[in-house]
């Protein structure tokens, strides 16, 4: 087990669909901006509180994070099952 803080990676909350039952009530721990929790994100979350949330864009400029091996939050299917139920996000157009 490593001493660095595993992350999470997830989508900005102003994507243009997300997984249908996506969450809003989370934020970036570098940006402090709001994400997109997915299901899968949000069980993982439940089983591994002290997860680290990251955006897409600060996993990409965080060259340490990008090191590490990406773990999918769950099976290869229930992601696919998550990537067919995207819908609109209703989030993105609010004021």
């Amino acid at each position: 087990m490593s001493d660095k803080p595993d992350f999470l990676i997830c989508a900005l909350a102003d994507v243009e669909f997300v997984a249908q039952g996506s969450k809003f009530d989370r934020f970036c721990s570098r940006c402090h901006k709001a994400v997109a929790l997915a299901p899968s994100g949000q069980r993982l979350l439940k089983q591994q509180p002290e997860l680290l949330i990251l955006c897409f864009p600060c996993y990409l400029q965080d060259k340490e994070a990008r090191a590490e091996e990406v773990q999918l939050s769950s099976n290869p299917q229930e992601i696919a099952a998550e990537i067919k139920s995207a819908v609109p996000n209703l989030r993105r157009n609010r004021n």
